[in-house]
């Protein structure tokens, strides 16, 4: 199975698990979170890893130490583990040392050391950890994953009528971009066995503002557009289905027969995105 199904297949089980409710989740952000902890799994429950991470849990840790050794230049991508005052042990000690060398490792006692970790790992976008510490913790580990990028063709309004005979959408207009262009926008309507008509749109972004390593590119040390991620690129991918449909069949979804459309998108140009999972294990 490769990363892509496997990632597929926990989003259906992570979006199930938490119900027909409106959420923001990241399956990729959770499904690290379990991988990086995966190495230290022994007897039965690193048998029942397996089929959860879609993959040996030794593989899946080697594709998360991978990708956050190396993560794309428009990305940030980021893993902590701490022990919390429950778990300053020689056990805990040795776990900490059992994970892969991109995640960090301390002891935490303060909520604000994990409220300024989760703003500095998401450049700002989340400001406070989803998780509160309390003299039971003995361990947290998290992942971030948070990008800011620029569309490189930018949306107009149009009147909802664009969206053709597919009337259940029900949305007074929509964004609209040219797809005759370089860096323009694709839209489709994919007809899929578990979710019926998904509208799938596929955009072209690149950063603004930042170069790779997240500085500045109007600072002293910038040198015009060559301080910039020349050539980096981001391919933003979205899908959107009608009112009825299983929340885990769209999100582990293939696109099949496609057929020319309009999508709905977020109104404006920039778009700022992130992440952020957490484990919290509390004694008893």
């Amino acid at each position: 199975m490769s990363l892509a199904e496997a990632i597929a297949g926990y989003a259906r089980r992570l979006h199930g698990t938490i119900g027909p409710v409106h959420h923001v989740a990241s399956p990729l952000g959770a499904w690290l979170v379990l991988a990086l902890a995966a190495r230290t799994a022994s007897g039965p429950v690193r048998a029942d890893l397996a089929p959860i991470l879609g993959m040996d849990p030794e593989e899946a840790v080697r594709f998360a130490t991978d990708l956050l050794a190396d993560p794309h230049p428009l990305v940030r991508a980021a893993a902590s583990a701490w022990r919390g005052p429950a778990g300053r042990t020689d056990r805990v000690a040795a776990w900490l040392r059992g994970l892969p060398a991109p995640v960090a490792t301390g002891d935490v006692d303060r909520q604000d050391t994990l409220d300024r970790w989760a703003a500095e790992q998401t450049d700002g976008l989340i400001d406070r950890f989803p998780v509160t510490i309390d003299r039971a913790t003995m361990v947290v580990l998290a992942s971030a994953l948070a990008t800011r990028i620029n569309w490189r063709t930018a949306f107009e309004t149009a009147t909802a009528d664009n969206l053709g005979p597919h009337r259940e959408w029900r949305v007074p207009e929509v964004l609209r971009a040219k797809r005759d262009v370089a860096g323009g926008h694709d839209a489709a309507i994919a007809r899929t066995a578990d979710a019926g008509d998904v509208a799938v749109h596929v955009a072209d972004a690149e950063t603004g503002d930042v170069d790779a390593k997240g500085a500045d590119a109007k600072g002293a040390d910038a040198k015009g557009a060559g301080a910039r991620a020349e050539g980096a690129g981001l391919r933003v991918v979205s899908v959107a289905a009608a009112p009825g449909f299983r929340l885990g069949d769209l999100t582990g979804t293939t696109a099949g027969e496609q057929q020319p459309g309009r999508h709905s998108g977020r109104r404006g140009e920039r778009r700022r995105a992130a992440h952020h999972r957490a484990g919290h294990v509390r004694s008893s």
